[in-house]
């Protein structure tokens, strides 16, 4: 009812709602998120328009890729994969822009409908990106796939479960690095690895220009290698500098706990449970029969780490913490 002043009727029929906000909502351009009409149109409406919008409490909206513009703040919406996705594509697609905040978010890859192969459900590039306590769940591939430069981000807080790949993912360049981002606090359940720093190209043998004063703490994994064989956090490009893997808790792991590579890195005040391969592996890439081709790692320290139970899987060493091509490192 035209109230003077919230609301206005016009002289064509539609009625004007004034919105004592900046953000919007799906909604307000046509989403119905019923969880079966695709609204992918009204949500990249509703960004153009405003590039903050917030959930609507009981509307979870069906999408297939959108592109978040720069500046962008996502803020309690729940979405849900519409359709197939190649492994290279994403629904939020977040690649190129500065200034991106996705938290509080239900995101929902679907994967349990045969028919959807979802390939990343976050898709980032760019400086100052903040993916925060979102739950992500029934992803294909990647969880929160982050892609050269990703500088100054912040990942906090996520709940990552039935991931059949990856839950956070840093991915290959050969000529750009990432630097001065935080993984804190996450907790993952993933089919391939929990957080990976992807090392290199395999086969050209040439590591991945890295990442720089990253750090990865207190984040929580339960499982890893659900699918294949894999570690839980980890990246052994001899190009990553200064990056600290700190108080992280993690259990059940079928490979690797940390395999780590570069310079004056800090694996510190780790605990790790049930390990099927090593629990620190400190070396670069390549691998070339033990990492005997690569450069040698320089200053790193291994310190204050808690690991039991490596069990081994037949294809490693299986002990506590191996150390190869390295030089002026500590260990204690």
């Amino acid at each position: 009812t035209d109230d003077g002043g919230s609301y206005l009727d016009m002289v064509n029929g539609n009625q004007l709602e004034l919105i004592s906000s900046d953000f919007i909502n799906v909604s307000m351009f046509g989403g119905v998120g019923d969880s079966n009409i695709d609204d992918t149109l009204s949500t990249q409406n509703a960004l153009n328009f405003n590039a903050k919008i917030k959930g609507v409490i009981g509307k979870r909206y069906k999408i297939n890729t959108v592109n978040i513009p720069a500046d962008a703040v996502i803020d309690g919406v729940s979405f849900l994969s519409s359709e197939a996705q190649a492994e290279s594509s994403s629904i939020l697609n977040a690649e190129g822009v500065d200034n991106v905040v996705i938290r509080n978010c239900n995101l929902d890859g679907n994967r349990g409908d045969q028919s959807i192969a979802i390939g990343n459900f976050i898709s980032g590039s760019g400086v100052n990106h903040i993916y925060e306590n979102n739950s992500i769940y029934d992803v294909n591939y990647t969880a929160i796939n982050l892609i050269p430069p990703f500088d100054s981000g912040k990942i906090l807080g996520n709940i990552i479960n039935d991931v059949g790949g990856r839950g956070v993912t840093h991915n290959l360049s050969l000529v750009t690095q990432s630097k001065n981002t935080i993984i804190n606090n996450n907790k993952s359940n993933t089919g391939i690895t929990a957080i990976s720093l992807i090392s290199g190209e395999d086969s050209t043998n040439t590591s991945s220009a890295g990442c720089v004063d990253w750090v990865i703490d207190s984040n929580i994994v339960t499982n890893t290698g659900l699918n294949t064989p894999a570690g839980a956090i980890g990246g052994y490009s001899a190009n990553n500098l200064r990056v600290t893997i700190s108080n992280n808790h993690c259990s059940n792991i079928a490979n690797h706990l940390h395999h780590v590579g570069g310079d004056y890195i800090k694996i510190i005040n780790n605990t790790g449970v049930n390990i099927a391969n090593t629990g620190v592996f400190l070396r670069n890439f390549p691998n070339d029969g033990g990492g005997s081709g690569a450069p040698l790692s320089t200053g790193c320290e291994i310190r204050g780490n808690t690991i039991k139970n490596v069990t081994g899987n037949g294809s490693g060493s299986n002990c506590g913490v191996r150390v190869s091509n390295s030089t002026n490192f500590i260990c204690s």
